[in-house]
């Protein structure tokens, strides 16, 4: 099955200017489609990819699901912190932690 985006992919192998990344799956799973991919991130991509014995869509994927795990988990951190607090900072002691060691 050729997905819309798979013509990007096609122009990059051929050796043409316009890179694409299509993240594909048959069935119900969702599709992402990254248009306008610098040629420097697509080779660095190839690069991890090769390094790392994968395709490059797993290799996109794994990093990915990489940056979103450690983002919820720093967000679950931050949020387990607050729920400790006995009460909210108001805006002004929020202000005031932030200007400290700031000119």
């Amino acid at each position: 099955m050729i997905t819309p985006g798979a013509a990007g992919c096609k122009r990059l192998l051929s050796g043409g200017r316009c890179a694409s990344i299509v993240l594909a799956k048959e069935f119900s799973v969702p599709t992402i489609t990254v248009r306008n991919v610098p040629a420097k991130v697509v080779q660095a991509l190839k690069t991890l990819a090769r390094r790392h014995n994968r395709s490059m869509e797993q290799e996109v994927r794994g990093l990915i699901e990489g940056y979103v795990v450690e983002r919820r988990a720093v967000l679950d951190q931050i949020e387990a912190g607050w729920n400790k607090q006995t009460r909210r900072p108001t805006a002004t002691e929020v202000d005031a932690w932030m200007g400290v060691g700031r000119p």
